[in-house]
């Protein structure tokens, strides 16, 4: 992930790092405190929407679009949350701070930052209805 000063015009010099998503809707960004509070609506890996929403695919047969939709990870609404000044002291320390979230943070020797959400909403595995409204 990247991170853009919007005074600055610059990409900020954290490197932040997490596991693979899908980014289906963004739904909330701000600061708090020394950091960056981001809400999205996810699903997990990183083929299902790529793939599920070809055109091609969409205009198949409805109930074998809804059937390959059962098989589909859950949506899930996640909150990270981006430390945007660190110190190279906190190596392998949970760099959040803020008081209300579960989600981790935490710098690596390689000035990397792991993220680790927390997660909001984990729905039922029928992505088509946050597809198809």
């Amino acid at each position: 992930m990247h991170v853009a000063d919007k005074k600055k015009g610059e990409y900020l010099n954290i490197k932040y790092r997490t596991s693979p998503f899908n980014l289906f809707h963004h739904i909330n960004t701000y600061e708090d405190n020394g950091f960056l509070v981001v809400d999205l609506c996810t699903w997990k890996g990183y083929e299902f929407v790529y793939n599920y929403l070809y055109l091609a695919n969409l205009r198949e047969n409805w109930e074998e679009v809804k059937k390959n939709a059962q098989k589909a990870p859950q949506p899930e609404v996640r909150r990270y949350v981006l430390p945007l000044n660190i110190e190279t002291a906190d190596t392998g320390k949970n760099l959040i701070t803020l008081p209300n979230t579960t989600a981790t943070a935490i710098l690596h020797s390689d000035d990397t930052i792991w993220l680790d959400p927390e997660v909001i909403f984990s729905g039922p595995r029928q992505g088509y209805y946050c597809i198809y409204f």
